[in-house]
């Protein structure tokens, strides 16, 4: 891992130009979702794009790859048992959890000699951190591409897809539940010369509209779902439909026999938003939490993140037409590997990893 301190980023001239041009071209009401997406993916000034230097102690997050090996040791089974030589990993951070995982196999081993590890990544700094964590280890078997269409294209056969803290990279739309109209609005940031930028709640008649797809396909949209048959007052959602639409669309040409797996902090719907009532929304800035108008500062240099509703990754894995072999807390589905958990922090093994859920798929 580096210990180098994060990249400066994009200069406050350069993230001022993109700031007024995203604002001017939306008459000065921006969707929170995109302002999200630029602060992270802008080619830019985007935090992925040209801020993160590493994932872990040196940088503004950690994932659960970067502080314990029992998730990369579950991984390594999972494909063992797979038995698919083709592996995909979609965001790969720092390259720490792709070197444990394929040191997990054993280098020595017959399978190991036999895989290939495809890396789908397009943060430019985390893909040169992953080729020096991999250069040691597995120096000729491994290729990263710019998607996961062009890898399964390359691989040409059955693969084993899986991403650590993925979906919550993408970002998402944010609704709040207005009481009097009964209905969600959408989420924005208004500019103007007397107050700044401010959060404003915009009317949204169509769901469907605004989603891409029928709101049905989103569990917290659904009123009667909620305990007590409504959303809570001014209760906030996140939706992922960047992601779901990103999944759908190299769906379709997935081999079968393949085996997809996401990993990611969340829970199922309503528990998801149980004592949530602003969301989940937040950004990290040097492991600091910030919330409420603290996530639209520093622009493209933090990192901004949400919950993941796992309900909907169900619905939607099923509606691709794969089949769920796993959804479940992590600690479960580590447990059904075979894997005994380990901690470095004193706490309960199981409470460590009870804050992420697996879904996983076959085709």
């Amino acid at each position: 891992m580096s210990s180098q301190s994060p990249q400066s980023g994009a200069s406050p001239q350069t993230t001022r130009r993109v700031l007024d041009d995203m604002f001017e071209e939306n008459q000065n009401t921006v969707p929170l979702e995109d302002f999200v997406h630029t602060a992270l993916h802008d080619e830019e000034i985007g935090y992925y794009a040209s801020a993160i230097a590493t994932v872990g102690r040196s940088g503004d997050f950690s994932t659960f790859a970067t502080a314990n090996n029992d998730l990369a040791r579950g991984m390594a089974e999972a494909i063992r048992r797979s038995g698919l030589r083709d592996i995909i990993e979609v965001g790969a951070g720092s390259g720490q959890l792709a070197r444990e995982v394929i040191k997990a196999l054993g280098l020595s081993s017959r399978i190991t000699k036999r895989l290939r590890y495809h890396i789908v990544d397009t943060s430019a700094p985390l893909v040169e951190h992953q080729k020096k964590a991999l250069r040691s280890v597995f120096p000729t078997k491994v290729q990263w591409h710019d998607s996961v269409a062009d890898a399964l294209e390359c691989i040409g056969r059955p693969a084993f897809i899986f991403g650590n803290e993925l979906i919550d990279a993408f970002a998402p739309v944010v609704l709040m539940w207005r009481e009097t109209q009964q209905n969600w609005a959408e989420i924005c940031l208004h500019r103007n010369d007397v107050n700044g930028i401010a959060e404003i709640a915009r009317t949204t008649k169509d769901l469907e509209n605004l989603l891409g797809v029928p709101a049905s396909q989103f569990t917290a949209t659904q009123t009667a779902a909620w305990p007590g048959g409504k959303p809570p007052y001014r209760q906030r959602i996140e939706l992922h439909a960047t992601f779901r639409d990103w999944w759908e669309e190299w769906s379709t040409a997935l081999p079968e026999g393949s085996e997809v797996c996401w990993i990611d902090y969340g829970d199922t719907f309503p528990e998801l938003y149980h004592r949530e009532p602003n969301g989940t929304l937040r950004a990290y800035f040097r492991h600091e939490r910030l919330t409420g108008s603290a996530v639209f500062t520093r622009m493209g240099k933090q990192d901004i993140t949400s919950d993941v509703n796992f309900s909907d990754i169900r619905q939607w894995g099923e509606s691709f037409g794969l089949t769920t072999i796993h959804d479940c807390r992590q600690s479960e589905w580590l447990a059904a590997q075979g894997i005994q958990l380990t901690t470095t922090d004193g706490a309960p093994a199981e409470e460590a990893h009870d804050a992420f859920r697996v879904v996983a798929f076959r085709k």
